[in-house]
């Protein structure tokens, strides 16, 4: 199911050559949203803290998905998204409802949504 959702993930997404710490900040600029993969250091990285406080600071919608760690500092008194033993397809689905049912995200993930035409065209999609 296609989700019209796009990521950013540093380590993935940054093109050879590119100045990193420009792209980060590009990406921070523009986000609808922001995911917090609470896996084990997160909490411990300077960069991770300054993302989450500039996600904060901004007034997006925050999500802290908890993989092994807490969420601490601001976004810890909203309850986590729990991993358990769920598929990556149920926590999208889950993730998918969120960012549907808040204000600050649901107009626009609608309308990306539409952008991406009839979802049979997605069965093909390897994953």
């Amino acid at each position: 199911m296609p989700y019209g959702i796009l990521g950013f993930v540093a380590h993935e997404d940054i093109h050879p050559t590119l100045e990193w710490q420009s792209e980060i900040e590009r990406a921070l600029h523009t986000m609808d949203a922001f995911i917090a993969v609470h896996t084990l250091g997160f909490s411990a990285s300077f960069w991770t803290q300054q993302e989450v406080g500039f996600a904060v600071g901004r007034g997006v919608k925050v999500i802290s998905f908890k993989m092994g760690e807490d969420p601490t500092g601001f976004i810890s008194k909203q309850q986590a998204l729990a991993r358990r033993d769920r598929s990556a397809e149920a926590i999208a689905e889950e993730i998918d409802s969120l960012l549907s049912e808040d204000a600050r995200t649901a107009d626009r993930l609608k309308q990306a949504k539409e952008s991406l035409g009839p979802a049979s065209k997605w069965d093909d999609v390897p994953f």
